[in-house]
């Protein structure tokens, strides 16, 4: 009998259905109020000059999300969001500092992610204008660290939970680990989780995916796990299980490549509540394994404050 066919926490899980973590569609607040003579609908960002003369239009149609800025209530944006010719969606956190003066540099952002923009200079400086006139009372806050903020858990693609008056959205390096979303919950469970009971390896990493949010709830410290071994006993296939979890993308699904060398690819942020899966079996066995190993150490010991560097320190660390 397979371990899971009694197991009523994934019988909940499959009666939960498949959670909607895509970012929904955001719905133009009532609390944004433009400059007069400006309009905001579904073809676009219009303005009016009246005196029965006809009206511009100045952009292609986008939302404002609200005023962002950072947890310390400094840099001061307005994030805007769109979807391209493609259909794909795009954000971004407009400056206000760099929206003073008559440069139009500022807007350059928006056209790069698809942004249809009026190619005439005088339009151009209407919409900037419109934009430093923006009356807004959403709020948005800027954090550049995934993982738990209040009681949001926040990942580059989505944000998990709802800060009451305010709005909580990544704003740091997006590809920094593969965070990917593919197939349902149910899918997962059938396919991953439910093949990997009775193997206490594959049950080992799924437990230590998990581990990282539930660390931080707690209030405990995070720590990490090395899998040592011969080629051909399942390590590689541990990592991309785990890595299932969080994400995925290419040959090694989730997993971090290490040499030795060069070190890691670059984490980001230390501390962000998530598996952190790196597998260094492309540098060989022999004379590495040595420094493999001393690299070990200081992978799982790095002090909780830093950012960035070689290694990092997500909870929930698996290792080959």
């Amino acid at each position: 009998m397979n371990a899971l066919d009694n197991d009523p926490f994934a019988d909940g899980m499959e009666r939960l259905g498949t959670p909607d973590l895509e970012p929904e569609s955001p719905r133009q607040s009532d609390s944004v109020k433009w400059p007069h003579g400006y309009v905001l609908d579904s073809k676009g960002l219009w303005f009016d000059p009246g005196e029965d003369k006809p009206r511009s239009r100045l952009s292609g149609p986008f939302m404002v999300l609200g005023l962002a800025r950072d947890p310390n209530g400094d840099g001061w944006s307005i994030a805007l969001e769109w979807f391209d010719r493609d259909h794909i969606q795009h954000r971004h956190f407009l400056p206000l500092a760099d929206l003073i003066g008559d440069g139009t540099e500022v807007l350059k952002p928006l056209a790069a992610g698809g942004l249809e923009l009026s190619p005439h200079s005088d339009r151009l400086k209407k919409f900037n204008a419109a934009l430093v006139g923006l009356n807004c009372g959403s709020r948005v806050r800027l954090v550049r660290r995934s993982g738990w903020h209040g009681d949001v858990f926040v990942l580059p693609h989505a944000t998990v939970g709802q800060e009451p008056g305010e709005r909580v959205v990544y704003d740091g390096k997006a590809d920094a680990a593969r965070y990917d979303e593919s197939g349902t919950l149910v899918d997962w469970i059938e396919k991953v989780a439910r093949p990997a009971a009775g193997n206490s390896r594959l049950v080992l990493a799924l437990s230590t995916a998990f581990a990282g949010p539930l660390v931080d709830l707690l209030n405990d410290e995070g720590g990490g796990v090395h899998l040592v071994g011969g080629s051909s006993l399942g390590k590689s296939t541990a990592l991309i299980v785990a890595g299932s979890v969080w994400g995925g993308g290419g040959r090694g699904g989730f997993t971090q490549t290490c040499q030795p060398a060069g070190g890691c690819e670059p984490q980001g942020s230390c501390r962000d509540r998530r598996a952190l899966c790196r597998d260094d079996a492309a540098v060989g066995g022999g004379r590495h394994r040595t420094q493999d190993r001393r690299t070990v150490g200081d992978f799982t010991s790095c002090p909780a404050d830093v950012v960035g560097g070689q290694y990092s320190c997500s909870e929930g660390i698996l290792e080959r």
